[in-house]
């Protein structure tokens, strides 16, 4: 009768170990975190959401080197409208906490403001929160977000299969879209010169 009880007691606990296992994996995704060093193709402010992509741009990350550049390619609205010039520009993220832009067609190069770069985990710093699963261009993405006291919803999603990745982020401004290229995600080591400025890179910006 001891051994019925305690064999009894044992499969209950092995039944309870089940349903718990169980319900941790049926929970939300944990708030995703940038890998320290990627970089990624991406496309800028297509609104509404299209069919297909066509990534032209380039942002590359390393959190080593508390550094980021963000290469725009000719004709993008955010050089024409910010920077005034339909050519490439080149936002670089310094390591010492400046951002600068980089026009070198024009061969111009100047100082914007102090902003450094974003912490690897800086959703988990937010109230950031898992949204849903779906499919975006191809993939499967899990989706995060941040409603604003405005009531501006941030969105962030990233592959299912690689928890560090980008495939859309939204700032909740129904303007500034960040659509990525998964295909092109790496996350090899970059180089230090990438984040280095032009030597023309001397002045404060005009505007």
């Amino acid at each position: 009768r001891v051994l019925f009880r305690s064999c009894d007691t044992s499969m209950l606990r092995v039944a309870l170990l089940a349903v718990c296992v169980a319900l941790v994996a049926a929970g939300d995704p944990p708030i995703p975190r940038l890998s320290d060093t990627f970089s990624v193709m991406f496309a800028y402010d297509y609104l509404p959401v299209p069919e297909k992509i066509e990534p032209y741009d380039w942002l590359y990350y390393s959190w080593p080197d508390r550094a980021q550049r963000i290469e725009y390619a000719a004709g993008n609205s955010h050089c024409i409208k910010f920077y005034n010039t339909s050519n490439p520009c080149t936002l670089i993220f310094a390591g010492n906490g400046e951002l600068w832009v980089d026009k070198p067609v024009e061969v111009e190069c100047c100082y914007v403001m102090d902003l450094g770069t974003i912490k690897p985990d800086f959703l988990r710093e937010t109230d950031f929160k898992y949204l849903n699963r779906t499919e975006w261009f191809g993939y499967m993405a899990d989706g995060f977000y941040e409603d604003d006291a405005d009531g501006a919803r941030k969105v962030f999603y990233r592959q299912v299969d690689k928890p560090n990745s980008l495939v859309w982020w939204s700032n909740g401004d129904n303007k500034r879209q960040f659509y990525f290229d998964p295909s092109t995600y790496s996350e090899d080591k970059l180089p230090a010169s990438l984040f280095e400025l032009p030597d023309y890179c001397t002045r404060e910006c005009p505007y």
